[in-house]
This record gives structure tokens, C-alpha cells and sequence, in this order.
């Protein structure tokens, strides 16, 4: 809804999948890998999805970032993605993603910029190498069966 009015619609049922299927193509969901890791000490969970390998896009227009469900612009997020696909795409390409990331409340700043796009993490190597390890074994179990 945007001033009273719906400027988007989808079938609401509550199916990641399905609204990625609806918003986006076919074609886009049927390229994605799910990425799911909890670690419970940490109180860390990211889930979502990325694109595979071969599925890739001229611009990072089509990464979905979000930290505790709110979009974000976040470079330490966006530097792990990058670091686990540089291998595996040429340059000048980049994956389609779709992540949440969870962080407890007291571990991440949302009050970096007026707008709240951009955060701050207490331990922001811990987030990257919980991010890329996220993905980095999402990508393997793929390349690994393929």
C-alpha cells in the first residue's frame, strides 16, 4: 500500500517462493538456491535464497538484503555475497538474492541513517563470515550435484 493505495499484489500466501515467483518470473525462481543456517549461541539465522552460478545479472540491482526483516543496504552483507561468487561468475556479473538475516536486537545499530537502510553490527566479522558461510555451503551442495 503506498498513500491508501495498492501498488502491489500477490497472492499472500505466506510462501517465499511463491511471492519470488510472482514479483519476479519462473524464470528467476527456478534458478535459486535455498539458504538457511541457525546458529543458536550466536542467535545469528539466515534464510532466503541466491541465484546459482550460471544465473547471473549486469548489476547488483537485484540483491535483496534484509536484517531483521528491513531492508537494507549493508556493505559487510553485500562484501560476503560478492566474495563467495567471485569464483564462480566472471566479472561484471552478479547473482540474484533474496536474504534475511536475523541478529538479536541488541547486536546490530538500525539507527546509522535517517532512513534506516543502513546498519552497524557489534561484530561485523562475525556477520560476514556467518553470511558467506551461509551461502558458500548453499553454492557447494549445488555444484556438488550438478
Amino acid at each position: 500500500m503506498n498513500n491508501g493505495k495498492t501498488t502491489l499484489k500477490t497472492t499472500a500466501q505466506n510462501e517465499n517462493m511463491q511471492t519470488i515467483r510472482e514479483l519476479f518470473s519462473t524464470e528467476v525462481s527456478s534458478n535459486l538456491k535455498p539458504v538457511l543456517k541457525t546458529d543458536k549461541i550466536s542467535g545469528l539465522k539466515i534464510s532466503g535464497y541466491v541465484s546459482s552460478p550460471d544465473y547471473t545479472r549486469a548489476s547488483k540491482k537485484d540483491y535483496y538484503m534484509y536484517v531483521n526483516s528491513r531492508l537494507v543496504k549493508c556493505p559487510v552483507f553485500q562484501k560476503s555475497i560478492d566474495m563467495v561468487y567471485r569464483n564462480l561468475i566472471g566479472n561484471s556479473r552478479y547473482p540474484f538474492i533474496v536474504l534475511n538475516l536475523e541478529v538479536p536486537p541488541a547486536d546490530v545499530d538500525v539507527n546509522v541513517h535517517p532512513t534506516k537502510k543502513e546498519v552497524r553490527y557489534k561484530n561485523p566479522n562475525q556477520i560476514f563470515n556467518f553470511i558467506y558461510s551461509a551461502v558458500d555451503s548453499a553454492l557447494k551442495s549445488y555444484v556438488e550435484t550438478e
